[in-house]
């Protein structure tokens, strides 16, 4: 093992010796010294390279751009040259076309020409020979025309019997179909013109009605007048006045205690009905003194009362604030325009006939059951023709 100060020296020897470096190594050392600034360098360097051979690739894209750019125009010339010489071409061709159809049109038309000159003396011909043909069939027809007319009418009579029997043929063969065929359409229209005449009748009933009214009043008169200032009237006149004649006092008593029994019929309904409305107010007060038990003396008193006034005479017609007994302008004005509203309720059976559907719906059956009555006495329960018809009017 060596000896400390033996170790000491030979280190202080080998520090005191100064290395030799080659050039290859003083060119490492000064690489690895100074590396951020030849990178740097480097950067420098390749990026002035790059952007001198991009500027030198786009010097050529331009120029390689402008090349094309000329040799399409270039093309572009050429074609547009050939073109221009084909349509040049082109144009020469159809003019010698156009040339050559107009020459054609030009012999065709020399042709045209001919051919009408042609025609002209053959339609010349024809005609001087269609006026021979006439002028030999006319002297025919006037040499013959008595056999011409015969066989003409065989002829026709031939075919209008065969036409004739063919039709008779058919017809027999379908006569049933036929038969049920002319039925069917004339019930058709005999159907159609009932239903348009009772059509213009529904729609024009009114004025029908005064029509008809005032033309049998206007024969009625004319024929009366006749009647009674011709001496000899006609049979028609007598014919309608006839039944006058008939007429004697039997008669006319006959029609007296007709109408006299009309009326008490009249009245006899009319007692009925208060008879009716009594017993009604008699079964509601006997429904209340069942209910109420109410004294049994009040229900006597008010049937007695009720009795008494049905049998005293003056009961039938009582004074009140409406009478129409008296004999001044105020009382005849309100009877005529009574008369006015009781025609217009008669003869409008509508206005009633509204009332009554409206009361039935929302009243009680007591109002509707006066609104009867009242009808009833309106229409003077029917007693007559003209009262029947508009009574049945109303119910329609």
């Amino acid at each position: 093992m060596p000896q400390f100060g033996e170790v000491q020296s030979a280190l202080a020897k080998e520090l005191s010796q100064v290395p030799t470096l080659t050039d290859q190594e003083r060119r490492a050392l000064y690489f690895i010294e100074n590396l951020k600034i030849v990178l740097q360098a480097q950067n420098y360097a390749r990026g002035y390279l790059a952007r001198k051979q991009l500027k030198q690739l786009q010097a050529r894209h331009q120029e390689l751009k402008r090349i094309e750019t000329e040799r399409q125009l270039a093309i572009q010339r050429e074609e547009e040259k050939k073109r221009c010489e084909e349509e040049t071409r082109r144009i020469e061709e159809e003019k010698k076309r156009i040339e050559t159809e107009n020459r054609r049109i030009e012999e065709e038309k020399k042709k045209i020409e001919e051919e009408r000159l042609r025609f002209a003396e053959e339609k010349r011909q024809i005609e001087e020979e269609s006026q021979r043909v006439e002028a030999v069939r006319q002297k025919y027809w006037l040499d013959n025309s008595r056999s011409i007319l015969k066989a003409q009418s065989l002829w026709r009579g031939i075919i209008c019997k065969r036409s004739y029997s063919e039709n008779l043929k058919l017809f027999k063969f379908k006569e049933a179909k036929i038969i049920s065929l002319q039925a069917r359409i004339k019930a058709i229209q005999t159907r159609k013109a009932y239903l348009n005449r009772l059509k213009h009748f529904n729609e024009n009933q009114s004025s029908i009605i005064k029509i008809q009214s005032r033309w049998r009043g206007r024969h009625a008169e004319k024929a009366y007048k006749a009647l009674a200032s011709l001496d000899n009237p006609q049979v028609k006149i007598l014919q309608d006045f006839i039944h006058l004649l008939d007429d004697s006092d039997n008669d006319f008593e006959e029609e007296l205690e007709l109408e006299q029994l009309r009326q008490l019929v009249i009245k006899l309904i009319r007692e009925n009905i208060q008879v009716e409305a009594e017993l009604s107010d008699l079964d509601v007060k006997i429904a209340l003194l069942v209910k109420n038990r109410i004294s049994i003396e009040e229900v006597v008193h008010l049937t007695s009362k009720k009795a008494k006034q049905s049998l005293s005479p003056d009961s039938a017609s009582p004074e009140h604030q409406f009478s129409l007994k008296g004999a001044d302008k105020e009382t005849r004005t309100k009877i005529e325009h009574y008369q006015e509203l009781f025609y217009l309720l008669q003869t409008q059976p509508h206005y009633l006939a509204k009332l009554l559907y409206y009361c039935n719906k929302t009243s009680g059956g007591n109002v509707t059951k006066v609104l009867e009555n009242a009808t009833m006495t309106l229409f003077g329960y029917a007693q007559n023709t003209r009262e029947e018809y508009l009574f049945l009017n109303l119910i329609k």
